[in-house]
């Protein structure tokens, strides 16, 4: 009769051992970490998109336009902050959007009673941002994918135009030749 891990764990008490013993101590307390973790997390994503707001207010309000002297200095004065290059070049960008930027006006005119900050937070609010992610989801481009093959398609010349159009007509071959086959194939089967 050959015992199931159900029997092999009730024969033996793994806390008797001083290793597993160890291993259960730090699997407690990385679960303890990971709550904190968690924690500090949903902060630092408050406290993430609290700055973008704080910036795309402060560069409406001293009239700050992108790749002006005004956004260099922002995205400098995040790298002296603290952030990588192209993560401030990020906050740049989505801050002086132009759409960002016509809701942080529309922020600081607000006869909101609450801060301009708060007025931001609601009108992101209307149009389901709440995150950073969702910011930047939402400046996203929509991108087509078949659209930006038939631009690259278009830019082809000369030998790489040929190329491409005998790849296609050996594609097309192809899927065609397979095509048929099983369509014979299932007449076959259906007489």
């Amino acid at each position: 009769m050959t015992k199931t891990h159900k029997t092999a764990a009730s024969v033996i008490d793994v806390n008797q051992n001083a290793a597993f013993a160890e291993a259960l101590a730090i699997q407690s307390s990385l679960t303890a970490l990971s709550a904190e973790i968690k924690n500090v997390r949903g902060h630092r994503d408050d406290a993430e998109f609290r700055q973008y707001m704080l910036t795309a207010l402060a560069a409406a309000e001293m009239g700050v336009k992108p790749n002006s002297k005004g956004s260099t200095a922002i995205r400098e004065a995040f790298i002296s902050a603290g952030r990588s290059k192209r993560n401030s070049e990020t906050i740049v960008q989505a801050c002086l959007n132009r759409r960002v930027a016509a809701l942080a006006k529309q922020a600081l005119s607000s006869p909101y009673t609450g801060d301009a900050v708060d007025s931001l937070r609601a009108l992101f609010l209307e149009i389901e941002i709440d995150s950073v992610t969702a910011l930047k989801r939402w400046l996203a481009p929509a991108t087509n994918i078949v659209d930006d093959l038939c631009k690259k398609i278009a830019k082809l010349d000369g030998d790489e135009a040929d190329m491409f159009e005998a790849a296609m007509v050996a594609w097309i071959a192809e899927r065609d030749a397979k095509r048929d086959a099983g369509d014979a194939g299932d007449m076959a089967d259906a007489a």
